[in-house]
């Protein structure tokens, strides 16, 4: 009885450091350092390249909810003004940035 308590306990044990590491993006440092401060990001002025998709869409927003002044710029505009209408948090600037032509190489 006594040792399938303890095996009871042992595995549920395994299954939340499991959860919690699959949580983290599996990073035990994450773990360590804990829940981010609203204190850390308010008012602080973060700039974000890359703001329209992917990581740095993520970031603004969560940089935005923490209270973040944030500017954004990416090379895709009309994405730019997409996560700019969804992010809650103040804002600060918005840039973009278009794609230039490739120069062609002169052979002499």
């Amino acid at each position: 009885m006594l040792s399938i308590v303890s095996s009871s306990v042992i595995l549920a044990l395994i299954v939340t450091i499991s959860y919690k590491f699959l949580t983290n993006d599996g990073d035990f440092t994450l773990l360590a350092k804990g829940k981010v401060k609203r204190e850390s990001f308010h008012d602080k002025v973060v700039w974000i390249t890359g703001a329209s998709r992917g990581i740095g869409e993520v970031l603004a927003k969560q940089l935005a909810a923490l209270g973040a002044k944030i500017i954004i710029s990416a090379r895709n505009e009309p994405e730019l003004q997409r996560v700019k209408k969804q992010i809650a948090g103040k804002f600060y600037h918005i840039l973009g940035f278009k794609k230039r032509k490739a120069h062609k190489s002169v052979e002499v």
